[in-house]
């Protein structure tokens, strides 16, 4: 493998790999980040570059889903420093392990579906398929 002088080995990599959710990070938080997540999502100037990915390099393909997580990062960038996480791909995988936790919230849960719908992650298809049944223990 060729790397570059700036680049970690493969071992310091793996370790930026590691998640680590956020202490305290409540419901009523959660909520209003997805929230943002959803309007900016939503808008209407997203939905075309997200579009344009799509004509460019065709849904599922490597290269399509590596210009999503790009588009989607310059969102999540933004987003993610008011809620006390990096504005880093490590930040994403941050805020990720801390709403997992929180996945038992019935409206968490479906403010996930929606958000993966509007990155196209889910597909109108797959949401009819799969009924989100979230515990409702919670």
């Amino acid at each position: 493998e060729n790397l570059d002088a700036g680049e970690p080995e493969a071992p310091a990599r793996a370790a930026l790999v590691l998640a680590a959710p956020r202490a305290g990070f409540t419901i009523g938080e959660t909520l209003r980040m997805q929230e943002e997540f959803k309007r900016i999502y939503a808008q209407s100037e997203f939905q075309q570059r997200l579009l344009e990915l799509e004509w460019a390099h065709h849904r599922g393909t490597p290269q399509f889903l590596v210009e999503r997580g790009l588009l989607a990062l310059a969102v999540q960038a933004e987003v993610l420093p008011r809620y006390g996480f990096s504005a880093s791909e490590q930040g994403v995988r941050d805020m990720i392990k801390s709403v997992e936790v929180l996945l038992p919230n019935q409206e968490i849960y479906a403010n996930m579906w929606i958000t993966d719908y509007l990155l196209r992650v889910k597909l109108a298809t797959d949401v009819a398929e799969e009924t989100p049944v979230p515990n409702p223990a919670a």
